[in-house]
């Protein structure tokens, strides 16, 4: 299963919410063996995904 995650944030600071919903999808994936693709208009928070167990990370 593939998932993709929209990250909200707001100057680079990725939402709560956001993180909410990534690790929901990281346990569905994890029990699917599926993956988790997040996807952000924020360069800066792209860079902060890095630390996350993504598949990908699609800065628009």
């Amino acid at each position: 299963m593939k998932i993709l995650v929209y990250i909200q944030q707001d100057q680079g600071n990725i939402s709560s919410i956001s993180l909410e919903a990534l690790t929901g999808a990281q346990e569905i994936a994890a029990q699917t063996g599926g993956s988790v693709t997040a996807v952000t208009f924020n360069s800066q928070a792209g860079e902060r995904l890095t630390v996350y167990d993504l598949t990908e990370i699609l800065v628009v």
